[in-house]
């Protein structure tokens, strides 16, 4: 049972670890775009990009 609990308990905490890195990915590349914003419209299709990948 103990082996049962323990394997349960890694598998889960890696997908927790995989999740974070997509999270990552997806924010570094919308930050690096803030810095080529010009305009308020820019920055507003920017920021519903960031509420779209919140859901």
């Amino acid at each position: 049972m103990k082996k049962y609990l323990l394997s349960f308990a890694l598998a889960l905490v890696s997908l927790t670890a995989f999740a974070q890195a997509d999270y990552e990915k997806i924010m570094t590349e919308k930050i690096a775009k803030i810095e080529s914003c010009k305009t308020p419209e820019d920055f507003q299709n920017l920021s519903n990009d960031f509420r779209e990948n919140r859901k």
